[in-house]
């Protein structure tokens, strides 16, 4: 996993070719940045929220099963 620079927006960006067959732990600290949360929202992410989970390959798609973790959100 690798977070990536595009433009003036942050994208978290998985090589689908590096996910094995039987899949791939995934655990990244992600910023509001990150999220790209609309203008209007009303959340505030004073501290980075900690993604932790498994990526499964199928076909073309990729699935995304785990969890989120955070504190202080305003």
């Amino acid at each position: 996993m690798a977070l990536s620079q595009q433009g003036n927006s942050a994208a978290l960006v998985v090589s689908i070719a590096r996910i094995p067959d039987e899949g791939l732990a995934f655990q990244a600290e992600v910023t509001a940045t990150h999220l790209q949360l609309p203008p209007a929202t009303e959340v505030e992410l004073p501290r980075p929220v900690q993604v932790q989970g498994w990526l499964t390959k199928v076909a073309e798609q990729v699935y995304f099963q785990g969890m989120t973790r955070g504190t202080d959100c305003i």
